[in-house]
């Protein structure tokens, strides 16, 4: 091969019009001269080490978060970057049932590569902080972290997708570059994988090979749930051979129902996704259930929230000390099956470092109408009405750095102080 390249260089160059018997001799000389040398260099270059044992395990759950494990499997301890942010999902969402009377769709076929993704954004990953989230996982040691899949998914449709009958690959790390063959160097030798790596050996020279990513087992999430666990009953006293009188009670009449009245329902979406706290806006829609209207005073001081921020505490969020007196003509008619909604700004009714650190909270929306409307001589409807759902808001970015602690060993819990494991929703059939 060398010859002919040296050959095909020296034609170009130098014989291209007037080619010499003594230049082709002198290159096939200086070709086998270098040969030994080329094989020495290449007898030289030590072997590749075998891959790192180290395996990921996702667990998800009906409700609450989900569960991330790498467990080093290998011979040999690793150092990993131990962070949930650099988790993402290949998911297949589930197909939705088909109308009463039509034809369920055909299943759709996605082959690898070509499947939606979800991943956190760049602004959410781990990008000045590797050093903070090193760990060195000696073999058998595990590392354990819940997160919540919507800060992979956001408040799109693939989180909406989430639910029984959607399949979910799991990867850790970094997906592997685009494949631009004009861009390589052409070589048969065996190469590491490229930067960056979040596996890699804290031995010189390499005692396993570093790794980009790690992939886990298919999940399906399933309906499947763990029956209830039974309490045990108390044995029933038996009752005394005597014969006591029974006593008249005068019970009191219980008032009719009046099943036509007013009933609102508070309304929420499930998701919602803001760059910034500045950005984080709620929208709440007030609608009307019952067969009446209903009189209400119904303005944004009148809505408060319940936040629990990704370090599980608990704020309470309203415009109580701000709250405007009634006016007349802020009280309107609601007819039976309207609605009315309103968008606020999370940030007027919330302490602004509430939403500084980046992450997944859980908001719960309340409406409290006091404004009775007797100044008015108006039957306005005075309640108090909680959303049915709380929403879930994804912020991007913040002041607060992601993670709270540095990462750590996980060691399980002894035996007597154990909980029972949380409810899955992977399909138990699928986990053998």
């Amino acid at each position: 091969m060398c010859l002919q390249r040296k050959r095909a260089t020296t034609l170009h160059v130098s014989w291209s019009k007037h080619p010499r018997t003594p230049g082709r001799l002198l290159t096939a000389a200086l070709c086998l001269s270098l040969e030994p040398l080329a094989r020495a260099e290449e007898a030289a270059e030590p072997a590749l080490p075998p891959k790192a044992g180290v395996s990921l395990s996702v667990t998800p759950a009906r409700t609450g978060p989900w569960r991330m494990m790498l467990t080093n499997d290998g011979p040999a301890p690793v150092r990993i970057l131990a962070d949930a942010r650099l988790l993402w999902f290949e998911v297949i969402t589930a197909p939705e049932p088909p109308a009463p009377g039509k034809k369920p769709p055909k299943a759709q076929a996605f082959p690898r590569g070509k499947i939606p993704i979800c991943r956190p954004p760049v602004e959410l990953r781990p990008q000045y902080e590797f050093e903070q989230r090193a760990l060195i996982l000696k073999p058998g040691e595990r590392y354990s972290e819940d997160f919540d899949p919507m800060l992979l998914c956001g408040a799109g449709q693939l989180m909406a997708g989430l639910k029984p009958g959607a399949v979910i690959y799991p990867h850790y790390g970094y997906p592997d570059p685009p494949n631009k063959p004009h861009l390589r160097k052409k070589s048969d030798k065996p190469e590491l994988p490229p930067l960056p790596h979040v596996l890699d050996s804290i031995a010189e020279p390499r005692a396993v090979l570093p790794a980009r990513s790690l992939e886990g087992p298919v999940l399906v999430l399933s309906s499947y749930q763990p029956p209830p666990e039974t309490q045990p009953t108390e044995p029933i006293p038996e009752k005394p051979t005597e014969i006591f009188k029974e006593v008249d009670k005068k019970t009191t009449p219980t008032s009719p129902v009046d099943e036509r009245a007013p009933r609102l329902v508070l309304k929420t979406i499930p998701f919602a996704d803001a760059q910034a706290r500045a950005s984080a806006s709620v929208t709440v829609t007030l609608r009307n259930d019952g067969l009446r209207p209903a009189i209400l005073h119904f303005r944004n001081d009148n809505v408060s929230f319940t936040v629990v921020t990704p370090t599980g505490e608990t704020v309470r969020c309203s415009q109580a000390d701000m709250t405007r007196g009634a006016v007349r003509d802020f009280f309107e008619t609601l007819a039976p099956g309207k609605e009315r909604s309103v968008t606020v700004q999370l940030q007027e009714f919330c302490p602004g470092e509430i939403f500084d650190r980046p992450g997944v909270y859980h908001v719960q929306a309340f409406v409290d109408m006091h404004q009775s409307g007797d100044a008015f001589r108006l039957p306005a409807l005075v309640t108090r009405t909680r959303a049915d759902q709380a929403i879930r808001l994804r912020i991007r970015t913040g002041t607060l750095p992601y993670q709270t602690r540095p990462p750590a060993v996980y060691l399980p819990p002894p035996p007597s102080l154990s909980n029972p494991n949380p409810p899955s929703l992977s399909d138990p059939k699928n986990e053998e």
